[in-house]
Order: C-alpha cells, then structure tokens, then sequence
C-alpha cells in the first residue's frame, strides 16, 4: 500500500521536480504550454463535435420529423420557446427508439418515439420534455460537454481502454495485469474527476427542470419524472464515465418543481 501511495503520488510530482526544479521559469512555462495545449483540444474538440453533428446523430439513428410528427411537435416546441423567451431555437429530430428518452445537442434536439409513446402524445408531457431540453440547449450544455471532453481526451481514451479490457476478459491473470497498469487513471476518474463533474451536472440539471417552469409546464415535467422515475436524457455514453456523472434524484427534482402550498402525494395518479 506504502509502495502503491508513493508511486502515485512520485508519477505525478517526478516530471516537474527531476527536469524542472532547477529552472523554475522553466516549469512555468512548461505548465502554461500544457494548460494551452489542453485549451486548445477542447476547442478543436467542440467545433469538431457542433459541425459534424448532423452526421453524428444520422448514424445514431435520428431522422427529420414526418409530416404529423411536424403537426404535433413543432407548434409545442415554438411555444415553450415563445414563453421561454428565446430568440431561436434548435432543429428538431426523432429517433425511431422505444426507450422514453429525449436529449439536446448543440444545434439539435432529439425525441426519441418511445416517450411519445409512453405518454401516449400527451400534450403537456411533451411540452413539459421539450421545455426542460430547450433550458439544456439554451443554456449550452452541448457545447460545455464537448469541450470538457475535448480536455479529458487523453484521459477518456485510457480510461476506456482499461474498463474494456475488464469487461472483455474474464482471464484473472489479465484483469490483474490492467489494474495493475491502470489503477492510477481508474481512481482519478472515480474519486476525482467524476465527484467534480457530478455538482455540475446535477446544477444543470436543475437549472434545466426551471425552464419547464418558466415554460408553464411545470406538471408536464413532474408527470414524465414521477412515472419514469428516472431522468429523461438520453444523451449519454462512454464518455459520462470520465466527465459525465448521473442526474440528482428523482425525487429531490420533483419536490424542487412543486408549487407552494400544493400537496403532492408520494404516489402519482396515472393519467
């Protein structure tokens, strides 16, 4: 364990003490190159991601809306907008899944029909979904998550590696080998980097249900929570392993979007 320790903390501290603890101006202009070279991948990152994101989400399986999905949705979405007061709004997709989800790019919102289904095209469920996206879009999570994965790329790809090789391989002798190997960037991700990301996105998360608020669907919104009991973005993949973490509960979101003096009984009615 002592040994274990002091590696860890020696890969991190050896490169500036051993090369550049004679020249301190050195070090400083080392550490300043890296935060740019960081800076400017996750720039690089987020232009790839916002411009190939129609051919991104194409391969995914998200399609243009058909003539009555074009009906129903759209006038839903231009009046959360409206009531939301944004200037414009994001292009509108549908992704022909079954699971209840719906999640906001950058440039793109997707529905995917399983919600439409659940809720059986209930208006105010809808609007209540599309509101809370609309927040996420508005707001710029897209673009803020592509940039942090543009940062933790060096990160993520080793990250992915080693839990690959741990669900690939049932051997005990390779297992212990990739622990062996990727044990610092496993702790990193889970004891460090996600504890970090997670108060971030729970903030946003948050910040996206008041905009079904300001959007006047507020009981939209806390019906799709209250039956799926679960978030209601789709959006995410292998990266929220390493940037990403889950939603705040269920629970604690419904009781944030309650009226005051209303009583909300623990079990929703079905509608």
């Amino acid at each position: 364990m002592l040994g274990a320790l002091s590696g860890f903390a020696g890969g991190l501290l050896a490169p500036w003490l051993v090369d550049y603890m004679d020249d301190p101006v050195v070090t400083l202009v080392v550490v300043l190159l890296n935060v740019l070279l960081g800076l400017l991948v996750g720039v690089l990152y987020t232009i790839y991601g916002t411009v190939l994101e129609p051919w991104r989400l194409r391969l995914g399986g998200a399609r243009r809306m058909s003539r009555r999905e074009e009906e129903f949705l759209l006038p839903i979405l231009h009046e959360c907008g409206q009531r939301m007061g944004l200037p414009n709004l994001p292009r509108l997709l549908v992704d022909d899944g079954r699971v209840p989800n719906a999640f906001a790019y950058t440039r793109h919102i997707v529905v995917q029909r399983g919600l439409l289904l659940e809720f059986e095209y209930d208006r105010e469920a809808v609007a209540g979904v599309l509101s809370h996206e609309l927040a996420h879009w508005h707001n710029a999570d897209g673009v803020a998550g592509l940039f942090v994965r543009g940062v933790a790329l060096p990160l993520y790809i080793a990250h992915r590696a080693a839990t690959l090789v741990l669900r690939i391989f049932d051997n005990s002798i390779v297992r212990f080998l990739a622990i062996s190997v990727a044990w610092p960037v496993l702790v990193s991700v889970r004891y460090f980097i996600v504890p970090l990301q997670s108060m971030s996105a729970r903030t946003a998360e948050y910040r996206a249900d008041q905009g079904a608020v300001l959007a006047g669907h507020r009981d939209g919104l806390r019906l799709v929570l209250g039956r799926l009991r679960r978030s209601v973005d789709g959006s995410r993949n292998g990266w929220d392993e390493v940037i990403c973490a889950s939603h705040p509960p269920t629970e604690l979101r419904l009781e944030a979007l309650e009226r005051e003096g209303v009583d909300y009984p623990l079990v929703p009615a079905r509608r």
